[in-house]
């Protein structure tokens, strides 16, 4: 059985504008999500909780800010070991 290391994840200032979009679907995006906590994304259509989501796990990758792992940036982790 494989052991995984508690995560805390922020993203601190993370904007994303989808290609061939106008107008960003996340602009300056700040937040924490702590080890061992729940979370919950609500919002209404268009508020930006599929990009969050799709971001997290990498499908896409922020234009501005950074998203960090345990203080890490995201990006340094391959996205396929991500996804696992």
């Amino acid at each position: 059985m494989r052991k995984f290391q508690p995560l805390n994840i922020s993203f601190r200032e993370v904007g994303f504008t989808y290609q061939g979009g106008s107008d960003p679907a996340l602009q300056g995006v700040t937040f924490k999500l702590p080890a061992g906590k729940r979370v919950a994304l609500v919002g209404p259509s268009g508020a930006g909780k599929t990009t969050v989501a799709n971001l997290l796990l990498r499908f896409a990758e922020p234009g501005e800010g950074i998203i960090q792992v345990n203080g890490s940036p995201l990006q340094q982790i391959p996205a396929d070991q991500w996804r696992r």
